[in-house]
């Protein structure tokens, strides 16, 4: 006789044969759901460094979208001018505008009320990161004055002056820009020049002029106007034969024989036709804004001749702006903290 446990035994041999256990069915759901947790954990591994990654990439976006912004020009800017200039043929000077690279209202053309029929073109740009400072050429010849404003202007005792331009925008906008000054001369004397410019050399912020006598004269004085506003920036120096030497501007300033400050010459000083002087200039930057403010002078000799008493503007000093990359992000942030 079979008992009921022969034959129990015999099942779970046979269980056992096939590789289960006892409770085989149940250890293979366990197995199978360990494998299931380690996938899932790798999933969800990989899923958070995913969204990591993605919060990463977003903050990073973000941050450079925000700094973006901040480095950029609410609008494009004229720097501060002061420029003077005679209504003689040649009279060449640049007006400044710092705008944003690849920025859709732009500065395209200029016009200056009174000098309509100046000739005014863009000439160059230096490049920065985020912007580009415009250097717009101005070309005054004769007749590029208007007769509504000058029809007397020869007899005038006080220059033109022009705070404001015309600027058209690559958007289509017209705007009336403020630019500083432009001061205007009539040209001193319908003769000949007693005294003259004969050799001129310019750097951004330094130059000189050799003026040579046409006639016997003397020269009383130098001056220019707006000093209070230069302060110190300004340095001209005045020299003579030995006094004088060819400036190299290779050369530290310290090396270079520059002559003497005017404020200390001894006015009156005598020059015989065909003798000459040097006047040479330099400007000081103190501050990391001077770069914004852009000079065109022309001094004033106070010349005396056997027949009258003259002022002459035989010169020019320039300043010309070159900032540094540092100095234009510095100037840019400033501008839009402004309320």
């Amino acid at each position: 006789m079979i008992l009921p446990e022969s034959i129990f035994g015999s099942r779970l041999s046979r269980n056992e044969s096939k590789g289960h256990g006892v409770y085989g069915e149940k250890q293979t759901g366990v197995r199978a759901s360990g494998k299931e947790q380690t996938l899932f954990q790798h999933y969800r591994t990989a899923y958070w460094g995913f969204i990591g990654l993605a919060v990463a990439v977003a903050a990073c976006w973000f941050f450079n979208v925000a700094y973006y912004r901040e480095s950029q020009l609410e609008k494009p800017v004229f720097l501060d001018h002061y420029i003077e200039a005679e209504s003689g043929s040649g009279a060449i000077f640049y007006l400044y505008v710092l705008e944003n690279r690849g920025a859709e209202n732009r500065v395209e053309r200029i016009r200056i009320p009174g000098l309509e029929e100046a000739r005014v073109s863009l000439s160059w740009c230096d490049t920065y990161r985020y912007q580009e400072l415009a250097h717009f050429e101005v070309f005054l010849d004769q007749e590029a004055a208007s007769e509504i404003y000058f029809e007397n202007w020869e007899n005038a005792e006080e220059p033109i002056v022009i705070e404001q331009v015309e600027a058209m925008y690559t958007d289509g906008s017209v705007l009336n820009e403020n630019i500083g000054q432009i001061r205007l001369y009539p040209r001193l004397y319908s003769t000949d020049k007693p005294l003259s410019a004969q050799h001129t050399t310019m750097q951004s912020q330094s130059g000189q002029s050799t003026v040579m006598a046409r006639e016997d004269l003397k020269i009383a004085g130098v001056d220019y106007d707006d000093a209070s506003r230069l302060g110190n920036r300004l340095e001209l120096y005045w020299g003579q034969g030995n006094e004088v030497g060819e400036w190299d501007f290779e050369r530290p300033e310290d090396e270079r024989i520059i002559g003497k400050p005017i404020n200390e010459v001894e006015f009156p000083i005598g020059l015989k036709l065909g003798e000459d002087a040097t006047v040479r200039y330099r400007f000081q930057d103190a501050t990391a804004h001077d770069w914004t403010k852009v000079y065109r002078l022309l001094p004033r000799f106070q010349v005396e001749t056997k027949q009258e008493t003259i002022e002459a503007r035989p010169m020019v000093v320039q300043y010309d702006p070159y900032p540094r990359e540092d100095e234009v992000r510095q100037f840019v942030e400033e501008r839009r903290d402004r309320p």
